[in-house]
């Protein structure tokens, strides 16, 4: 888990350092949220032998950066609701619980639901994208194929409930492509649904940087894989 939280933080950065655009001496902040809790009889899905981890509960964290060129939220966890059912939910193989909400936590930092100039998601699985049809006023940073498929007429990606972030279909937005001008800046979101081959397609290429780490994007029979960095390119609404 503790791998997969900090693919989530670094991916996050890179997006926002893309998004800044300038270099500043002003320290960026970061602050961790709990976007909830997941619990799964079995963790094979993630990659992971059952026999190798008790672990059982999974963390859902958001993550809201801040910078002196804007603010950003990175993932908005388990949909609000949720947190209307005190301790653990659901039946079967999986179960969830939110004790309190992103709202919430962000009233104690004197913030809101729009208080963001920019929002990007790990992917646009329910457990990612919670309080989407909450936000007001931010600019999403996603990759075209991603925000194709999360917004098609009829939905073909396993895992998306399109019900959780319609309210972001006509929200200006900035697409990942190769005009970036900066293209040693890497900012495109990992993905789950997004292949290399249809992030070229789109205009996303890899990054010409070295000194990055790839991030990841998840397979559902092989678990999460390493995808090259991308570069970030024009907004458009």
């Amino acid at each position: 888990m503790v791998r997969l939280v900090g693919i989530s933080l670094y991916v996050s950065l890179a997006v926002y350092a893309c998004v800044a655009g300038t270099r500043t001496e002003e320290p960026l902040k970061l602050y961790v949220l709990d976007g909830g809790m997941l619990w799964f009889e079995s963790v094979e899905a993630f990659g992971i032998g059952d026999d190798e981890t008790d672990v059982r509960d999974l963390a859902v964290p958001c993550y809201v950066i801040a910078h002196e060129s804007g603010r950003m939220l990175w993932d908005g966890g388990l949909p609000s609701n949720v947190a209307e059912t005190p301790g653990w939910q659901g039946e079967g193989g999986m179960r969830m619980r939110l004790d309190r909400t992103l709202a919430e936590q962000l009233a104690d930092m004197d913030l809101d639901m729009s208080s963001f100039d920019y929002v990007a998601f790990s992917h646009m699985h329910f457990d990612h994208v919670g309080v989407a049809n909450e936000l007001q006023g931010a600019t999403l940073i996603i990759q075209k194929p991603e925000f194709e498929a999360a917004f098609a007429d009829e939905l073909t990606v396993p895992g998306l409930d399109a019900t959780l972030y319609a309210g972001l279909r006509d929200a200006e937005r900035r697409f990942c492509s190769s005009t970036s001008p900066r293209p040693d800046r890497s900012c495109c979101p990992a993905t789950c649904i997004t292949s290399d081959s249809a992030a070229r397609t789109s205009g996303c290429r890899p990054s010409t940087s070295t000194s990055r780490r790839p991030a990841s994007r998840w397979s559902a029979s092989r678990g999460f894989l390493p995808i090259p960095a991308l570069s970030c390119g024009s907004r458009t609404s």
